[in-house]
């Protein structure tokens, strides 16, 4: 049977919706996350509340992580993940403790069978880049989606949703975790070669999007964590036709790693990369959170660099859902 490949036309609606940016990322004024695709019939992203994951950056003054924000999630993360696997509401005394430290903790739903979601955001007023979590309640996998740079790599915010949100039965991910403050916006005056970058989830130890990471890894006893990353044409990756950079970041790749660039492979072709045997580039070697897990033997971390194109064609739901069984695949097959 003729496979279909996973890079095709779409809907010009579509593109326009996702608007994956072709632009240099060195740009002086940071665009918005892009809206979502419009929803269609039993659309699983139609929930027009997805889009307060993301507040305009001109409401948000990055703030590093304080003391009381790492005590409270201390308490609040692990509690959240025994609580969702077994009711459809939060314990009042977790909602009153997201408040006492800038967070609403609410009850959502996602598609047409109206799937139970807990949303750990900051409050409106309160936005200081401290990130926004998704908690799936009832049955889900331990993997994680994580999309780090929502405002610079254009696109992967929403593709990390749509993951997390469609994800077929039986491969539903336990959480979805993402950054709300532009990587490179800590202050006003920042610049893009400046050697820190407070704001940069993916490379900064000390935010409080790495201790939630550190407390899945601890309460999820086979956490998988999916981080996505684009990258756009004036890399050279994106010059010698590479669609997909996978890695374990990590001098050799993971089982998992390999397991998932055969899969994009298959979907893809030549333009899937795996690092560091088929490429020296976009390998994530200093990502913070793949730092983390190598101390955590059952953990697994996988690094996927998306070119433009490729982020593009994935505003069709067809292609994501085929991403997804790629992502999702267990390990033992």
């Amino acid at each position: 049977m003729k496979r279909k490949p996973l890079l095709r036309s779409v809907a010009p609606c579509l593109v326009a919706s996702l608007l994956v940016s072709t632009q240099s990322r060195g740009q002086s004024a940071p665009a918005q996350p892009a809206s979502l695709p419009a929803p269609g019939p039993g659309d699983c992203m139609s929930e027009r509340w997805l889009e307060e994951l993301w507040p305009p950056l001109e409401n948000v003054t990055f703030q590093p992580t304080t003391l009381e924000e790492r005590a409270a999630f201390t308490r609040l993360i692990p509690a959240l993940l025994k609580a969702a696997a077994k009711q459809p509401r939060p314990p009042p005394e977790l909602e009153t403790l997201a408040k006492s430290i800038g967070f609403r903790l609410e009850t959502r739903t996602l598609g047409t069978q109206r799937e139970t979601v807990w949303a750990l955001l900051e409050q409106p007023g309160k936005y200081r880049g401290a990130g926004a979590y998704l908690f799936r309640t009832g049955p889900a996998t331990d993997d994680v989606i994580q999309a780090p740079h929502a405002y610079f790599d254009k696109g992967t915010e929403r593709l990390g949703a749509a993951l997390f949100a469609c994800a077929p039965e039986g491969r539903r991910p336990r959480a979805f975790v993402t950054n709300t403050a532009h990587r490179n916006r800590s202050h006003p005056d920042e610049k893009r070669e400046d050697a820190e970058h407070p704001a940069d989830v993916a490379h900064n130890p000390d935010h409080l999007f790495q201790l939630v990471t550190d407390l899945l890894a601890r309460h999820l006893p086979s956490l998988r964590i999916i981080q996505l990353h684009g990258f756009d044409e004036t890399k050279s990756a994106a010059r010698e036709g590479v669609l997909a950079v996978v890695s374990s970041c990590s001098a050799k790749p993971s089982p998992w790693a390999r397991k998932v660039a055969d899969r994009l492979v298959t979907q893809l072709g030549g333009g899937v990369r795996l690092y560091p045997e088929q490429t020296q580039l976009l390998g994530g070697t200093r990502n913070a959170q793949a730092r983390l897990l190598q101390a955590y033997p059952r953990a697994w971390f996988l690094h996927l660099e998306m070119s433009a194109e490729m982020r593009r064609s994935l505003a069709s739901p067809e292609p994501l859902v085929r991403l997804g069984s790629a992502l999702f695949t267990p390990l033992e097959d």
